[in-house]
């Protein structure tokens, strides 16, 4: 009969020489120190990231640039659209023409004679008037002479005017200050062409007109005056 062979115990080693004993080691410990005021403090939030703009997905085919510049060119190359712009140049052209020309239709007529009849019916379609072209340095007053007239406070004013352009211009206005023997103004009058010649609408190139008229003042006796011609 067979029996168990006994349990073996346990072998226990004796410790090196060196190692502290139980009485002398020494238990590592845990100290719970109070966390810095900061730990304790909320993080910050993070900066907002910037909304990039969704890409825009193209509608159609992409055409390259130098496609695009050659359909350009075509387009405006078709003979319909040549045909349009030239049509819209002339009319530009002529509504300019056309207001060049009644903007000087006085001096056409003045220079060019022939033309005042037809810048006339121009004119009855715009309701514009051909009138004596203006030119004011052309004139010039050569003399004047005041005069009193009777016993009252009636003076006569008689004056040449010059025309030195060779063109025929219109008559012009007189400008007459009076003043006193200190220099001193007194009245200022103005007469129009009527005035001095209910017939003179116009002076004749390179001529003298001598023209007089008579007025009346308002109680100062005139020792000066000043003329001076001019259009309103």
């Amino acid at each position: 009969m067979w029996l168990p062979p006994p349990a073996l115990e346990p072998r226990v080693d004796a410790l090196p020489t060196g190692w502290p004993g139980d009485e002398l080691r020494q238990e590592p410990r845990w100290v719970d120190d109070e966390p810095p005021a900061h730990v304790n403090e909320p993080l910050p939030a993070p900066p907002p990231l910037a909304t990039l703009p969704a890409p825009v997905e193209a509608s159609g085919p992409v055409v390259p640039e130098f496609m695009r510049a050659a359909q350009e060119s075509a387009r405006w190359n078709r003979p319909a659209v040549r045909t349009l712009l030239a049509v819209g140049s002339l009319l530009l052209a002529v509504a300019l023409l056309l207001q060049v020309t009644l903007h000087f239709r006085d001096a056409l007529s003045a220079l060019h004679p022939p033309l005042k009849g037809p810048l006339q019916g121009l004119c009855s379609a715009f309701g514009c008037e051909v009138k004596p072209w203006r030119r004011i340095e052309a004139l010039k007053i050569d003399s004047t002479t005041l005069s009193p007239v009777g016993s009252g406070n009636s003076y006569k004013l008689a004056l040449t005017l010059a025309n030195r352009a060779n063109v025929a211009v219109a008559a012009p206005w007189i400008e007459l200050k009076l003043t006193d023997a200190s220099g001193a103004p007194l009245a200022r009058r103005v007469f129009g062409p009527e005035a001095l010649n209910p017939h003179l609408q116009q002076v004749p190139a390179l001529s003298d007109q001598t023209l007089t008229l008579t007025f009346r003042t308002p109680g100062q006796a005139v020792s000066g005056y000043v003329v001076e011609a001019f259009y309103p």
